[in-house]
């Protein structure tokens, strides 16, 4: 816009409504005690306005508005990543052998043993400098927003947002962000007035409306700032959202600041073209920058607790190596310098007869080195290969993809998913993760009938449960008065929606005599028209003009359309109308209204104007009716009102809010109770509801309360809004109630199924939001995070104690409100009862803090639902943290905004979601990348069969890979572990995703340490064997081909293919989870176990082979015996060759063992693996003598031709395996886990289709405990609706029992 523009013109000047209704209170220096503290300590900033050079030297330096969220920078990469990488126990021994291994007696060449940790370590930190990489250019993208800034002249010019500094004045247009924390000086509204949306920052859609100082109203245009100058003494930099203290020095005169002039970085300009501001908060200093933490290092638990396994391998290591060396250095003493073929020399260190301690020194760094293959370096590069196939797989879930978004999942980081098995608390943020942002008229409640009777699914599915006829039915009954009993049921038809039908049970209301006012449709599906969602033949089409309580009706439509705040704006269909509005609830209501007749189309400052449908005329015609007064919501009276006079001059006062707090102010109306009845059907649909009303006022009273009200809107002072607050009371009484509205904040699709699933799953859901209790609440029984017969307790301040402020009062409070709500949970008799706690935000401030978290969280924790409301970024952030310390549980945090980076950061693991108003944690993902053939898994795991043996061109062809994925982002925020399109993404990616990989990932690892202790410890048995001579069984290629290709790729192919159960059936038995939750398959018993396996399978194939090879003399001592046809004994090379053929058979079989589900990749590596063994064998064996050295024709000449290495091999496999058989034999007989029955059941062919009852009992069995959830609302819904019909029937019985006729009747002698 350019200098010369001046004020936006418009009819409609919505701000006048707020200097009009006494929005803008008269604020002096002396009415806010805050106004003291400047100058001192915490209020010590000064800003200097329109000279920003002044703020670039000390004492008034800044930061600029320069903001990252990198972990790393170029100075503190290397040793932040590098302290990263060692605090792997593994990588610290890696090291240790590493630096050993430069000694001459270093059984291995030293490049075997730097390579592999130099690789490894390399990987990891390349991965995370790409990681970080992405966070800087997600940061480079925010930094260079552009913004129009004043550089003098009163000319405006692009300046982008890392370029603006303290003391700079910025234009920003409509529908854009601020850039940093800026104090308004004026807006496209004569008034000062701008509408800001701050659901980045708090989690609430509401509009929040700002003002600026009386002082710089003048500034309407650009040039107006040509000469402007001033200067700002405020608060330091503080993350409190809703507090500021400041002054503005402007011509010599001093004027207050308050929150209202206060525009926060990452909040968005609505519905104002235009603002000015000047920064006084940059950068790291800004709020919505301090309520964020540091992106975290996470580690899952399994990961953590493999730092302990090693801890245990590292022990075996150091007592065998103690063995060695004491066994070597006693054999050494007192035998080896007996044996004169050694020609042992002095000079010879490690071979010192006189010396043994030392010599048995070096011995032990020497077993260090040899027999480190009990400490796999190779398990943490197969992790990371795992982890990040394991990642490609999740991306690529067909499932996972919104067609409707066109986005799919996306892992942001591959370390964490084992973790997603192991959830037991989500958090989640409320708008934009569980709803849509977008309001509905759903139902409405005029003159104690109610309207728009969709059914909900929990009727739905309770009425199929219970096998009744109809789709939904309510109840309302009064025992204790038989006159005024009723029981009304609608009865919808399923195969046909267009049949509505109407089914009354008792007597009935009067004001449904007609019987063709009770026909409600069904309907289903998306609206046609955004924001309305009803539909109901007795309202719709006009037909209310033929209700018999018309002046109700007619009443109730008149107060939708004039008792708000909305404006009009042009529509995209002929005669309809869009609005905007503070609130979307008023949006709806106004959409609600012109569909019904009456139509909001024009308002001046104090007029509004309507087209009404004239029941008399049958035509639309315009009235006018004059805004009197406006009565501002606030939270107080939980209600606004406007006073009107119509074209008669009749004055009215229309009111609405709070059902509670209208309802308690009405006249007492006969359908109250009616009305009452439908607020609680509402409530339990999740719906928020508003209650209507009216009073008509008389002329004088008016006028005497009008002069009240306006010497009340000129108090100055502290007191001023109690004041005000007292004068709207006088006038709001004696209301006439019309009825209640329902308005849907929509849920995103699936919602209550999902949290139904996790629930089954063992999952306890805390809701965070920054919206009020109400709203809180209702969503909590939208998704079914509530329920009917739940005990909820409200952790609120008292009024009192609110009041003090002080410290020690609210604690007292709240301290005392806990202690009752724990008598009344050890007082409840059945403990299995549900319980929900909802906490309010200031309560959640005391209930943190250190000296009352420990009486809050056990009560929070033992509860089944915990909402928390009017909660800060700041605060959702410190409960994560609390929850996940006091619970020592896997917690998930999962939201879509700025205000939930905090949390997800604090979370173990953090889920964002890419919704319209989500960019900020989430990111787009191609739609070619999630429709990939799953092929591409097959190439690399071919392209994984060459690069083991050329290691560092494999993972770099990965990283490149990966890095391609992650290029496909755009607008990711670097806060998220992992970012879904909806919430209902979430049940899949945990229930199978992280079921299965947790126990990929588990398995994986248990098998890797039986593996390697299996290969590893016939090293030791050997030195044993052979009185610690310090030979090395294996040849050195053996050594290296063991882990790095012969089995390696049938452990990837576990780790990243291995289904104990299918897809569909983890999502049909939900309590599968469980075993991760509880950690049942990496438990210490069965790692211990897994050892033993080891143990017994190295015992018995080097026992084997050696007995096989050798004879015992009569004098105990080994003699070798015939190998081949010609009487060849076995060397050691023989002895080589066969154990550790004896070794690939025998891991490579037992890694099938484990595996449940098969493909033919699975069976190309396992058996694919022995094949290559006995090629490179044959190959390496051809090569000339100096290159096999002696391995030459090991396997063509020697064992080949030998019947008994074949033998042998068959039989060393079978007894290795045998501890294994029995094991899984007992347990799946004796002690079978939930998968071995599915599987079984699988197996047998008792598949879900044919055989339901056997799969409904299982699934049956494993929700029986769930307290929350679709499927425990519908049992609670189920027993109410049953002893609802047990009431009904006993009343019935006794009506009729007690009748004349039946006395009469069963008196009589026949």
């Amino acid at each position: 816009m350019s200098g010369s523009s001046g004020r936006r013109k418009r009819k409609i000047r919505w701000s006048k409504l707020y200097s009009y209704g006494c929005f803008r209170p008269p604020h002096t220096l002396d009415s806010d005690p805050g106004q003291q503290l400047l100058g001192q300590p915490g209020f010590s900033r000064v800003v200097f306005c329109n000279e920003p050079q002044l703020h670039k030297a000390k004492p008034y330096k800044y930061p600029k508005n320069y903001v990252s969220t990198t972990k790393y920078n170029i100075v503190t990469f290397l040793p932040k990543a590098l302290f990263e990488q060692f605090r792997r126990v593994a990588n610290l021994y890696f090291l240790l052998a590493a630096v050993l291994s430069l000694n001459s007696f270093a059984p291995f060449n030293p490049i075997s043993l730097i390579a592999p940790l130099v690789f490894v370590v390399g990987v990891s930190m390349i991965k995370e400098a790409v990681e970080d990489w992405h966070r800087f250019l997600q940061d480079l993208n925010v930094n260079s927003r552009t913004v129009r800034a004043h550089v003098g002249g009163g000319l405006f010019v692009e300046k982008t947002w890392q370029g603006l500094c303290v003391g700079d004045v910025v234009k920003v247009n409509k529908n854009e962000y601020f850039p940093s924390d800026l104090l308004l000086l004026s807006s496209s509204f004569e008034d000062g007035i701008c509408y800001v949306e701050t659901m980045n920052l708090d989690g609430e859609t509401n509009l929040k409306v700002k003002r600026s100082s009386e002082a710089t109203l003048d500034l309407a245009n650009d040039q107006a700032f040509s000469e402007f100058k001033a200067t700002i003494l405020c608060e330091d930099p503080n993350p409190h959202l809703y507090t500021f203290v400041g002054n503005l020095e402007l011509n010599c005169v001093t004027h207050p600041l308050c929150p209202a002039t206060l525009l926060l970085r990452d909040s968005k300009l609505r519905n104002t073209d235009y603002i000015y501001g000047v920064v006084i908060f940059s950068g790291p200093d800004t709020k919505a920058v301090r309520n964020s933490t540091r992106s975290p290092s996470k580690r899952s638990r399994i990961e953590r607790k493999m730092d302990l396994v090693i801890y245990l391998l590292f022990s075996m290591l150091l007592l065998i190596s103690l063995i060695t060396s004491t066994g070597f250095a006693v054999i050494l003493k007192s035998q080896m310098a007996k044996w004169w073929y050694l020609s042992l020399q002095d000079d010879d260190l490690l071979f010192k007869p006189l010396k043994p301690g030392v010599s048995g020194f070096l011995q032990f760094v020497r077993a260090l080195i040899l027999y480190g293959y009990l400490i796999p370096i190779s398990l943490y590069v197969s992790i990371e290969v795992v982890k990040v196939l394991q990642a490609m797989l999740i991306n690529k879930d067909i499932e996972l993809y919104d067609e409707v978004t066109c986005k799919s999942v996306q892992t942001r980081t591959s370390n964490l998913n084992e973790e997603l098995g192991q959830v037991e608390m989500i958090l989640t943020d409320k708008t934009g993760t569980l709803t849509c942002n977008q309001m509905e008229f759903r139902k409405c409640s005029i003159a104690g009938a109610s309207y728009g009777g969709n059914i909900n699914n929990i009727d739905r599915a309770a009425s199929k449960r219970m096998n009744v006829e109809v789709e939904s039915y309510r109840f309302s009954m009064d025992e204790f008065e038989t006159q005024c009993q009723s029981f009304e049921m609608f009865d919808f038809s399923v195969a046909d929606v267009s049949t509505k039908k109407a089914a009354l049970a008792g007597q009935k209301h009067m004001q449904n005599s007609s019987a063709d006012c009770s026909r409600i449709s069904s309907a289903e599906g998306e609206p046609a028209i955004k924001g309305f969602n009803f539909w109901d033949d007795r309202l719709m089409n006009r037909k209310w003009v033929y209700r018999s309580n018309l002046f109700d009706v007619t009443m109730f439509f008149r107060v939708m359309a004039l008792c708000h705040t909305g404006i009009p704006v042009d529509g995209d269909q002929a005669h309809k109308l869009k609005y905007e509005a503070e609130s979307p609830e008023e949006v709806s209501f106004l959409i609600a209204a012109q569909e019904f007749g009456f139509q909001f189309f024009q308002r001046s400052q104090s007029v509004m104007y309507l087209k009404e449908f004239d029941p008399s005329s049958g035509k639309m015609v315009e009235r006018k009716y004059k805004l009197l007064n406006l009565l501002e919501f606030c939270s107080a009276r939980k209600r606004m009102s406007v006073i009107v006079s119509n074209e008669d001059d009749e004055i009215f006062l229309l009111c609405k809010g709070a059902d509670k707090y209208v309802i308690f102010i009405n006249n007492g109306r006969s359908y109250q109770q009616a009305t009452t009845l439908h607020l609680s059907d509402y409530a339990e649909d999740g719906f928020r509801t508003l209650a209507f009303a009216y009073r008509k006022l008389d002329a004088v009273e008016y006028e005497k309360w009008n002069s009240i009200f306006t010497e009340a809107k000129t108090t100055v002072g502290p007191e001023r809004e109690e004041v005000l607050i007292e004068a709207s009371e006088m006038i709001e009484k004696d209301l006439i109630l019309l009825g209640v509205a329902a308005i849907e904040d929509k849920l995103q699709k699936g919602v209550p199924e999902c949290i139904d699933k996790l629930a089954q799953a063992g999952m306890k859901i805390w809701l965070l939001t920054g919206d009020k209790k109400e709203t809180a609440i209702n969503i909590g029984f939208s998704c079914s995070l509530l329920r009917e017969d739940m005990k909820q307790f409200h952790l609120i301040l008292g009024k009192e104690s609110a009041a003090s402020n002080r410290l020690k009062e609210m604690k007292e409070d709240i301290l005392n409100q806990l202690e009752g709500f724990q008598k009344v949970k050890s007082e409840e008799s059945n403990k299995d009862a549900p319980l929900a706690l909802i906490v309010d935000g200031k309560a959640l401030e005391i209930a943190l803090r250190s000296d009352v978290k420990d009486q809050f969280l056990p009560l929070a924790v033992d509860c089944a639902s915990v909402i928390c409301c009017r909660v800060s970024p700041k605060q959702k952030a410190l409960i994560t943290r609390l929850v996940k310390e006091h619970t020592g549980k896997t917690t998930l945090a999962i939201g879509d905004g700025a205000n939930d980076v905090g949390m997800i950061q604090e979370a173990d693991i953090g889920v964002g979601i890419s919704g319209m108003e989500g960019m900020q944690v989430s990111f787009e993902h191609d739609l070619r990348i999630a429709r990939q053939p799953t092929y591409s898994l097959i190439i690399l795991f071919s392209f994984s069969l060459v690069s083991k043996m050329l290691m560092l061109f494999k993972y770099s062809f990965l990283l490149r890979h990966y890095k391609h994925l992650l290029l496909k982002i755009a607008q990711a925020v670097m806060a998220s572990d992992i970012s879904l399109p909806q919430f209902r993404f979430l049940g899949r990616l945990l229930i199978v995703h992280g079921h299965w990989c947790y126990k990929r990932i588990s398995k994986m690892i248990l098998y890797f340490v039986y593996k390697n202790i299996a290969f590893g410890l016939t090293l030791f048995y050997y030195e044993v064997y052979t009185s610690f001579s310090g030979e090395v069984l294996y040849d050195d290629w053996y050594m290296a081909l063991f882990n790095v290709i012969l089995t390696s790729l049938p452990v990837i192919s576990l780790g990243v293919l291995e289904q104990d159960v299918s897809s569909e059936v983890c999502l049909k038995f939900p309590a599968l989870y469980q075993q991760g939750q509880k950690n049942i398959y990496f438990t210490w018993s069965r790692i211990i176990g897994w050892i033993l396996n080891g143990i017994v399978a190295s015992l018995v194939i080097f026992l084997a082979n050696i007995c096989t090879l050798s004879t015992f003399n009569k004098d105990g001592s080994f003699a070798e015996k015939a190998f081949a046809k010609d009487g060849n004994v076995a060397d050691i090379t023989h002895l080589g060759a066969m154990t550790y053929t004896c070794i690939i058979w025998t891991v490579n079989c037992q890694i099938s063992l484990i595996i449940t589900h098969f493909t033919w990749i699975q069976h190309l590596f396992i058996w694919g693996s022995i094949i290559i063994w006995y090629i490179f064998l044959f190959i390496y064996g051809a090569l000339p003598p100096d290159i096999s050295k002696r391995g030459f024709r090991v396997l063509s000449e020697a064992l080949g031709p030998a019947p008994i290495y074949w033998l042998v091999t068959l039989l060393v496999v079978v007894v290795a395996l045998l501890p294994y058989f029995i094991h899984i034999a007992i347990q799946r007989s004796f002690y079978p886990l939930d998968d071995h029955v599915i599987q079984e059941m699988k197996y047998c062919r008792k598949d879900i289709g044919k055989n339901n009852l056997i799969w409904e009992r299982e699934q049956n069995n494993s929700v029986m405990m769930t307290q929350i959830g679709f499927s425990a609302r519908v049992d609670a819904r189920i027993r109410i609706m049953k002893e609802n019909l047990n009431q009904k029937g006993q009343l019935i019985y006794r009506s009729v029992t007690s009748s004349p006729i039946f006395r009469s009747l069963t008196s009589s002698p026949i």
